[in-house]
C-alpha cells in the first residue's frame, strides 16, 4: 500500500510539473511549497503525509515484532501470514 502511494506521488509530480522523482527523493522530501497551484499543492501534501504515516506504522509494527522475538529468545526468522487483513506469526 505504501509503495503504491509513493508511485502515485511520483506520478502527480511528473504529470503536473514534468519532473521525475526517485522513490528515495519522495521519502526524503520535507514540507515546503512544490507549486503555486493550490489544488496540486494540497494533493502533494496529503500524499506525502500518507506516505510518512504509513512509514511510521510499518516501523512500529517491525519494532514490536523484533521486540517480541528478542523477549522470547527466538533466533529463528519470523514469518507473517496474512489472510483477510489479519496477520499472525
Amino acid at each position: 500500500m505504501r509503495t503504491s502511494h509513493i508511485v502515485s506521488f511520483q506520478n502527480i509530480i511528473t504529470w503536473n510539473l514534468g519532473n521525475r522523482l526517485k522513490s528515495n527523493d519522495v521519502k526524503l522530501l520535507t514540507s515546503g511549497k512544490v507549486t503555486e497551484n493550490e489544488a496540486l499543492e494540497m494533493a502533494v501534501k496529503v500524499s506525502k503525509e500518507t506516505i510518512d504515516f504509513m512509514t511510521r506504522q510499518i516501523k512500529s509494527v517491525e519494532s514490536t515484532i523484533e521486540e517480541k522475538l528478542l523477549l522470547s529468545g527466538s533466533r529463528r526468522l519470523a514469518t507473517m501470514r496474512c489472510t483477510a487483513g489479519r496477520c499472525r506469526m
